[in-house]
């Protein structure tokens, strides 16, 4: 027997299986349609969706067949990803040397046929396949073959459009939290600057006009600038906290440095 080689790109195909969070997941009538179609148009007894993990060939829909997983080694599927250009067919596996003893051969369930369409993203990872099983060795007419490629081809774009669904989750998620971030600095600034500032700016005008009596123009207009900054720094403020509650479902993140923010507030006193 003969096992299958390792695709080159084997950690590339792995992590794009990963992310459409497929594997060991329910029957779902979407897939489980195309397999009974598959069957049925191929005349074959099983019909399964593989998808070809690290050391397992895992079924995500299947007729004909009860388990639901096999050894990696022994899958046929694991040699047809390797060829993600055309379909992989065995006519009689007992008279090819790559199956002759393989174990699905030569005990249940018994593969003499097989014809694979893998199950190719749109760049080029080959991730599983659409197959086809017989008991019995045949051949696959080509009209067939194509139209398990086109089943295979459907598949993909529901994998597609699963992934499409997983990435809007992905950034929902990500953007309450990029949300919840804003509003949090916000109410910080507002809280732990906001305050201490309007002190100042109150300050500053009670010393004003403190100092208009006995006309110290230089420290009036010192303060008159420190008053400036002051509510210039309030308004900057105000300004954080407002763009944080109106953020929608757009999120320009810029990261703001705290000490220096800080620091140049306490420059203004």
């Amino acid at each position: 027997m003969q096992k299958p080689e390792i695709p080159a790109n084997e950690h590339e195909r792995i992590s794009a299986l990963r992310v459409l969070q497929i594997l060991d997941t329910f029957p779902e009538k979407e897939f489980d349609s195309i397999t009974s179609l598959a069957s049925f148009i191929c005349n074959a007894p099983i019909s399964i969706i593989s998808f070809i993990d690290e050391e397992r060939q895992w079924f995500k829909s299947k007729v004909g067949l009860d388990v639901s997983e096999t050894a990696r080694e022994y899958a046929f599927c694991a040699h047809a990803i390797n060829n993600p250009n055309e379909p992989f067919i065995v006519e009689n596996a007992l008279l090819d040397p790559r199956f002759s003893e393989n174990p699905l051969v030569t005990g249940a369930p018994q593969i003499r046929f097989y014809a694979g369409a893998p199950l190719v993203t749109s760049d080029g990872m080959a991730l599983g396949t659409l197959c086809v099983i017989d008991s019995e060795p045949r051949e696959i007419k080509t009209e067939q073959k194509n139209a398990l490629e086109a089943l295979a081809n459907q598949i993909m774009i529901q994998l597609e459009l699963r992934k499409k669904i997983i990435e809007h989750e992905e950034m929902k998620i990500e953007l309450e939290k990029s949300r919840y971030e804003a509003e949090r600095f916000a109410h910080l600034v507002s809280h732990d600057i906001k305050a201490p500032l309007k002190g100042i700016s109150g300050l500053a005008d009670m010393v004003s006009i403190l100092m208009q009596r006995n006309e110290f123009d230089l420290l009036k207009q010192s303060l008159t600038q420190l008053k400036e900054k002051a509510d210039h720094t309030v308004n900057l403020v105000d300004g954080i906290l407002n763009h944080s509650l109106s953020l929608g479902n757009t999120i320009n993140r810029e990261w703001i440095n705290a000490n220096i923010l800080l620091r140049e507030v306490t420059m203004l006193c």
